[in-house]
């Protein structure tokens, strides 16, 4: 519940950015999920049925093995997929989006904006291969309050970001944070 969240909580504070704030932010975030639920998915689908399959064997060494790999091959992934969007952001949007009314100046802020969400990718990758470790070790709550937390740091860095008038790339690096969490 962490995404839908984090568009509603994008939906409030980007109306104090700008008029168009919310609309770029959806056109950025887009693009981030995209690139990061292409680098992410391969790992989390099929890490969680060999985590899932060692602990219920009882086999925590290969349990904590497995997700070390895991771990290890979603930051191997998901770095490079995030140097990509951060140096491509302003070709990649003017690629996919520049046209009719959405502007050059349009296509500068979304660039941004994606600048400004890309560090969120491999934070979103590690932090799936442990909800996916968490949930094959049956420990759901944590997951839960892991979820729960990341929101807690959304709200308070884009409160903070409102107070020190941080604007749309405030909103996405609250993203970013939460994704952190």
């Amino acid at each position: 519940f962490l995404a839908p969240a984090s568009v509603l909580a994008a939906a409030f504070f980007c109306s104090f950015a700008s008029e168009k704030a919310f609309v770029i932010y959806g056109y950025a975030v887009g693009i981030y999920t995209v690139a990061a639920g292409i680098s992410v998915f391969g790992v989390g689908s099929t890490c969680f049925p060999a985590l899932s399959e060692s602990f219920a064997r009882g086999e925590h060494e290969i349990f904590a093995g497995r997700l070390r790999s895991a771990l290890f091959s979603a930051t191997l992934i998901s770095i490079p997929v995030f140097c990509a969007v951060a140096i491509l952001a302003p070709e990649g949007v003017s690629l996919l989006y520049e046209r009719g009314s959405f502007t050059a100046g349009a296509s500068e802020a979304c660039a941004a904006a994606l600048r400004a969400l890309s560090p969120a990718i491999p934070a979103y990758a590690i932090s799936e291969v442990l909800y996916r470790a968490f949930l094959a070790a049956k420990k759901p709550k944590l997951t839960a309050l892991a979820a729960l937390f990341s929101l807690a740091a959304l709200v308070a860095s884009n409160v903070i970001s409102l107070v020190f008038d941080g604007g749309l790339t405030g909103v996405c690096i609250s993203f970013t944070v939460a994704e952190c969490m």
